[in-house]
């Protein structure tokens, strides 16, 4: 029984982040909340992988972020 909530959590998460995959372009505007800052951080993609994306914030930082976290702005 729990195995199976945990397995549909999964599949969600998973269903998810190929939804945001194949809609994120390299240059597109997103965001994702930083759990070592504790806010919202913008910036804008420069490589989409298989499970990850690198986004250039505007101050310059170079993040790699998993698909799961990140929303188009």
């Amino acid at each position: 029984e729990l195995i199976d909530i945990i397995d549909a959590i999964k599949h969600v998460r998973s269903h998810r982040a190929e939804q945001v995959k194949n809609t994120i372009k390299v240059g597109s505007n997103v965001q994702f909340i930083s759990a070592k800052l504790g806010h919202a951080v913008t910036g804008t993609v420069e490589k989409v992988a298989v499970k990850y994306v690198s986004i250039r914030t505007d101050a310059g930082q170079l993040w790699r972020v998993p698909l799961g976290l990140v929303e188009i702005i």
